[in-house]
C-alpha cells in the first residue's frame, strides 16, 4: 500500500488549502517509499544493522588515572589496603530493545569503577555486588602497591 492511498480520498486533504499538510504527511513517509512509491524495508533494516553494531561498541574509555587502579578478584588481595569508600556505576546495558552482551557490561562497569576510584585516590577496586539493569557497586581502597 502506497502512502497517497492512506490518505483520505474527499473532503479535508483535497480542499487546496489543506493540500500543504497531505504533503507533510507525505513526506514523513519518504524515507520509507521506493521509486515506485511503494513502501520499502530498506530503511529499518540498515537502521537495525546500525544498532546491533553499535551494540558491539565499547562506548567506555579509561582515564590515566583508571589505568592505574587494579581489579581485585577477591578478598584477599586487598588485607591490610585503607577503604576509602564506595562507589556505584552505571551504564546503558540496553540498546533499543537489544540486550547488550553482558561480558561487556561488566568490563565497561569496571572501568567506569576504575575511573571513579582514580577520582577518589584509590588504587584498587572489589566488586560489592553483582550486575544488575547496567549498574555495580565497588569498594575502593588505597593498598600502596604498584
Amino acid at each position: 500500500m502506497s502512502p497517497r492511498e492512506l490518505l483520505p480520498t474527499g473532503g479535508h486533504a483535497c480542499n487546496p488549502r489543506n493540500r500543504r499538510r497531505s504533503n507533510a504527511f507525505l513526506s514523513r513517509f519518504s524515507l520509507f517509499l521506493t521509486t515506485g512509491g511503494t513502501l520499502s524495508m530498506k530503511f529499518p533494516a540498515t537502521v537495525l544493522l546500525g544498532i546491533l553494531l553499535l551494540g558491539g561498541c565499547t562506548w567506555v574509555k579509561p582515564t590515566p588515572g583508571g589505568n592505574q587502579v587494579r581489579l581485585a578478584s577477591g578478598p584477599t588481595e586487598i588485607v591490610g589496603c585503607m577503604k576509602l569508600g564506595n562507589t556505584t556505576v552505571s551504564l546503558v546495558d540496553k540498546v533499543g530493545y537489544f540486550q547488550r552482551s553482558r561480558q561487556k557490561v561488566e568490563a565497561e562497569l569496571s572501568i567506569l569503577g576504575r575511573n571513579s576510584a582514580a577520582e577518589m585516590g584509590g588504587d584498587t577496586i572489589l566488586p560489592i555486588s553483582e550486575v544488575y539493569e547496567g549498574e555495580r557497586s565497588f569498594a575502593v581502597y588505597r593498598c600502596g602497591r604498584p
